[in-house]
């Protein structure tokens, strides 16, 4: 386990194939039939959010010296695996379809980013035959910060934005080649239902490059260090909307947005409103951003992307109460399609509403967005903005291998907008993507609903809860956090397993017993109390910006999952299983 490559080449761009070095997630699953792909191995794919914390925290568990210095004791069993970063809706497909070729296609587009000589694998010193060549011999699970479509039985399966014909005719040598595309079903018969695990909670940073903002008047400073992150610029829901909206396009605008005043009364203010320092109180007058013509860029995947998927159901939430008859916000944020893992879907609503997107600019993979937001002046970096996983951005982004990653806004939320703070003041701050911020998001979560509320997959598609009452009725609990201090633009990446395993089956619940509960088993339900936090996940997920799940969530799935026994739990095939499904399974 030595020649592992640098973390620059983990960026899910589409030059080549970024793969997340050591990403270990799940066992070795059945294959259709009574094939079954090589034990003693884990792969995967999809979310480039995820890609490098995963990467750091299966290298900890299996005790390589990459990650930080607590990593280095191997867990007893722990297996490698590899993790390739090609988004969020290729992993998916990927994983519905059984086909370890989808992950040859990066980015999104058909047959873009397919690499002339495979990657450079990661551990050319592995003794395993299995390890030793690209494509891998089989897929184990998925990672997508989007939930999993609601049903997987469809016969012929699509995503949006996603032609059927980017589905890779699967052939044994491992090449694709354009021909007819695959039809695909997810086989229950084969891999038992379907499993969709949060993994741990996700911050996702407004990346904003200040350059050329020469009327900035918020503490407009690189962060120093973890307790530094936001900052950067100070924007309120109101200007958010208002920028993703086409609405206001050039950072010197003083034009009126629809907003909520200081005494919670939906009116009109300048978009410049929230320009106010939080820390001199010389400069509480609000002016424009810049004294001349700075376009908003604004910045967002080309690609399938669970993280356009959590940016866009915070839109929605928030962006909604915001709307009147005049500001076109019900077409656009109501569009149908929204939340997306296409972020193209919002734009097609916001040009069909009549607003400009004149000035967005497209980007493919975490990396390639926070690179072309960046920090320095350009003709396409000053003023862009966009979204990123904090791990991309300032302080977080150690592993990255962005230059100049970008910094990342402070976000008013729903708390502060309830007790009319409308815009920032000395003292008074909006609130960073911080793994605190994103935990108190999911104490709105845990406060107002019971998870799951059903008990197959989509009982864990968490951004499908909402408030039950009250103004907030109906909408994503996560879309629009209602806690104090709680940073609101918050999800979670997804792991995404099947029930039935041929061989092996004890790797992947051995994993996930580490992850979730310290290496624990348990024949006795958990709580949030009961749970033993791992504190090495914690450490790897806090460094990067994101947190651990928060523990009754994480008690939940492991009693539905884990606990010793559970009849829903992931299971060898075989008359022994406590599975019923595994029992039945072809793949035996």
């Amino acid at each position: 386990m030595s020649s592992r490559f640098s973390a620059h080449r983990l960026l899910g761009t589409t030059s080549m194939l970024a793969l997340s070095a050591g990403a270990i997630l799940a066992t070795a699953m059945i294959q259709p039939a009574a094939a079954a792909t090589p034990a003693g191995g884990l792969w995967g794919g999809g979310s480039s959010l995820s890609s490098l914390t995963a990467r750091q925290i299966f290298d900890c568990y299996a005790g390589t010296s990459i990650s930080p210095s607590v990593c280095t004791t191997p867990v007893a069993g722990a297996v490698e695996g590899l993790f390739a970063a090609v988004g969020s809706g290729r992993g998916q497909q990927a994983f519905i379809a059984h086909d370890q070729l989808q992950l040859l296609n990066g980015g999104g587009v058909p047959l873009a980013g397919l690499p002339a000589v495979p990657p450079p694998f990661i551990d050319s010193a592995s003794a395993s035959p299995s390890f030793n060549g690209y494509p891998y011999p089989g897929i184990s699970f998925a990672a997508s910060d989007n939930p999993l479509p609601t049903s997987l039985t469809t016969a012929a399966f699509t995503f949006t934005g996603l032609s059927t014909a980017g589905w890779a005719p699967g052939n044994v040598s491992g090449s694709v080649s354009v021909g007819n595309p695959t039809t695909v079903t997810y086989s229950t018969a084969n891999f038992g239902p379907a499993i969709q695990l949060p993994l741990f909670e996700v911050p996702v940073a407004i990346a904003v490059n200040t350059s050329g903002l020469d009327g900035l008047q918020s503490n407009a400073v690189a962060p120093a260090s973890t307790s530094d992150a936001g900052g950067a610029i100070q924007l309120s829901t109101a200007q958010v909307c208002a920028i993703f909206s086409g609405t206001v396009t050039d950072w010197n605008s003083t034009a009126s947005i629809s907003a909520f005043d200081n005494t919670g009364t939906l009116t009109t203010l300048p978009f410049s409103d929230a320009n106010r320092s939080t820390t001199d109180s010389a400069k509480q007058t609000p002016q424009a951003y810049a004294s001349s013509s700075v376009p908003i860029r604004v910045t967002y995947r080309a690609d399938s992307s669970g993280t356009s998927f959590i940016f866009t159901n915070y839109l929605q939430a928030s962006c909604l109460p915001l709307a009147t008859a005049g500001n076109k916000y019900a077409t656009i944020f109501g569009a149908a399609g929204l939340p997306s893992t296409t972020f193209s879907t919002l734009v097609s609503a916001v040009t069909t509403a009549g607003n400009s997107a004149a000035n967005w600019q497209s980007a493919t993979g975490s990396g390639g967005v926070a690179t072309a937001i960046g920090t320095a002046a350009g003709s396409t970096t000053s003023g862009a903005i966009g979204y990123l996983s904090a791990d991309f951005t300032t302080p977080y982004d150690a592993t990255s291998g962005v230059v100049n990653a970008p910094h990342s806004a402070s976000v008013q939320n729903e708390d502060q907008r309830a007790t009319n703070i409308s815009h920032p003041a000395v003292g008074v701050s909006f609130i960073a993507p911080t793994p605190a911020g994103a935990d108190l998001a999911y104490s709105a979560l845990t406060g107002n609903a019971t998870i799951p509320n059903t008990t197959d997959y989509n009982g864990w598609n968490i951004y499908n809860y909402t408030y039950a009452s009250g103004t907030l009725s109906g909408k994503s609990i996560l879309g629009i956090p209602n806690t104090t201090d709680a940073y609101p633009v918050a999800g979670t990446t997804f792991i995404d397993l099947y029930s039935c395993y041929a061989n092996a089956a004890t790797d992947v619940t051995n994993f996930l017993k580490w992850y979730y509960n310290n290496g624990n088993s348990s024949s006795v339900a958990l709580t949030s109390t009961t749970l033993t936090p791992n504190a090495t996940v914690a450490a790897v997920l806090q460094n990067n910006g994101f947190n651990p799940l928060h523990p009754a969530v994480a008690a939940s799935l492991f009693n539905e999952y884990l606990l010793t026994g559970a009849t829903a739990g992931i299971s060898a095939t075989g008359s022994s299983s406590p599975n019923a499904s595994c029992r039945r399974a072809s793949g035996a």
